[in-house]
């Protein structure tokens, strides 16, 4: 049991760090849903300190943000061939939550 536990603690150590993403997005939501420009704004400058952190860690979690699924097959000569389906990318709920986030406060944000 020991063995599954330190295994699987890097996930739950990642599933930690996206949390404080996912908590930061519903603030930065409540505040364009508030329309307060001032508070959804300093937010969504927390979401782009930490979110490339998250991103770079050494395993995922909700979903790929690249990676590779080999697809194999082989051409009418027998050479392996590399199909493009093997990549895997921009899969990931967390980014795209903090993308749509992000995208909402820059609506919320009036341009002079």
């Amino acid at each position: 049991m020991k063995e599954i536990l330190d295994e699987v603690e890097a996930w739950r150590e990642q599933c930690i760090q996206e949390l404080g993403l996912w908590r930061a997005c519903l603030r930065a939501l409540a505040a364009v849903d508030a329309d307060d420009v001032r508070r959804a704004t300093n937010e969504a400058l927390g979401l782009m300190y930490l979110w490339p952190l998250v991103r770079r860690a050494a395993v995922t979690v909700m979903g790929a943000r690249c990676s590779f699924r080999p697809v194999l097959s082989q051409w009418a000569d027998g050479q392996w061939r590399y199909d493009a389906s093997s990549l895997e990318e921009d899969n990931n709920a967390t980014d795209q939550l903090v993308r749509f986030t992000l995208s909402s406060v820059a609506a919320l944000t009036p341009r002079e």
